[in-house]
């Protein structure tokens, strides 16, 4: 099989509906079973395409969703695949609640929250299980995994952003079994009210990137600067090869 014939297959098979992505994650567990779990959008897709152990891990461990209007264009553009309207926040915001009320505990791992945060802000969001903040080096990962260990909790949230995020969700899974790990990128900022959403109306219009660029040009102005153009030119490219 050709690589391309690969990258068709793995972008055919995101899921789509996030009905599907909930039941899914439900099933696991209820079954106690483990999960990986991302997003794939825009920056995603230019990761995935420029990173050959990022494309790996996604294509061997995780399940997917479509994130975004850029990807839900891109699919129906190459495969004529229609995606529902959901996104990464609104879909791991019912899944967190659904935990907290369901009084299930959850490690958190990304940010540099202090413990004022900790303790003001995710009280009333997440039954914390333990937290450990997202700098830390590659020598001090068995040492983050050990801490999991201990909790013996059963949900982990990964805020790290791509493609860090997903690589050391593949490494917590070799060791942590039958655990659901969740990558969530900025999840839990937007979650935790550290960070403004757009309005909805922004939103449903698809140019929230224009006003998260607005509000943190420094941090994502080469995002979407560079990588909306990267993208669509790829998309096209794909479509005629």
């Amino acid at each position: 099989m050709t690589q391309l014939q690969q990258d068709n297959l793995f972008l055919k098979s995101l899921k789509v509906s996030e009905t599907e992505v909930l039941k899914n994650i439900q099933s696991a567990i209820d079954n106690n079973s483990g999960k990986l779990v991302t997003y794939f959008n825009q920056n995603s897709f230019n990761e995935y395409y420029s990173n050959p152990e990022f494309r790996k891990i996604l294509q061997s461990n995780f399940e997917i969703f479509s994130d975004g209007k850029g990807m839900s264009f891109a699919l129906r553009y190459l495969f004529g695949i229609k995606v529902d309207r959901f996104n990464a926040t609104d879909l791991y915001t019912r899944l967190f609640d659904k935990f907290y009320n369901g009084n299930i505990p959850v490690y958190i791992i990304g940010g540099n929250y202090d413990n004022k945060t900790l303790n003001e802000k995710i009280k009333d969001k997440v039954i914390l299980a333990g937290y450990t903040n997202g700098y830390f080096d590659n020598e001090e990962i068995d040492s983050v995994i050990g801490k999991i260990k201990n909790t013996h909790v059963k949900i982990i949230g990964l805020g790290m952003g791509t493609a860090k995020q997903e690589i050391l969700a593949a490494q917590i899974s070799l060791q942590v079994k039958n655990c659901i790990i969740l990558c969530v990128g900025n999840f839990f900022n937007f979650y935790l009210g550290i960070t403004k959403r757009a309005p909805k109306f922004i939103r449903n219009s698809g140019l929230e990137w224009a006003y998260r660029l607005f509000h943190e040009p420094g941090k994502l102005w080469k995002r979407y600067l560079i990588g909306i153009p990267k993208f669509l030119i790829k998309v096209i490219n794909l479509k005629y090869l």
